[in-house]
């Protein structure tokens, strides 16, 4: 029995030898195809992720030459509003230089004024005495007459 067994095992074992690598390999082949499916699929999509990333790239470039323009733009900006700036302090300057003039000016035409107010009065007095001189005149014509 044991002689029986023995070479029952070693047929057994010699039947497994020649079965093992009959399913082995087309199941290693099958697992192959799969894997090489796989990595041909994960191969597309890091392909198309790099493309993306390509784009992302060019649109984050894009994006940081809009912000330098933005920021020429904003710096352009900021020069014309200091010009702007110191136009106005001159012209504040020069308002109050002929603020200044126009009060002296205002002050001169009121002297002008009281001094022709002045003069008005003493025109009057003297049309006053030219008419009391005129009147005594006529009188005395009368007189002579």
């Amino acid at each position: 029995m044991q002689l029986t067994d023995y070479c029952n095992k070693m047929e057994i074992e010699n039947i497994l030898a020649i079965l093992i690598p009959l399913i082995a390999v087309p199941v290693i082949a099958l697992i192959g195809f799969f894997l090489k499916g796989l990595l041909k699929t994960i191969k597309d999509d890091l392909d198309n992720q790099g493309v993306n990333i390509k784009k992302l790239s060019d649109r984050f470039s894009d994006f940081q030459l809009s912000i330098q323009k933005v920021g020429s733009t904003l710096t352009a900006v900021e020069k014309d509003l200091d010009r702007a700036n110191i136009n106005l302090n001159k012209t504040n300057s020069l308002a109050e230089a002929n603020s200044d003039k126009i009060r002296d000016i205002q002050n001169s035409l009121l002297n002008t004024h009281g001094n022709i107010q002045i003069i008005n009065e003493s025109i009057k007095d003297h049309f006053e005495k030219i008419d009391s001189l005129e009147k005594k005149v006529f009188v005395l014509n009368q007189k002579i007459k």
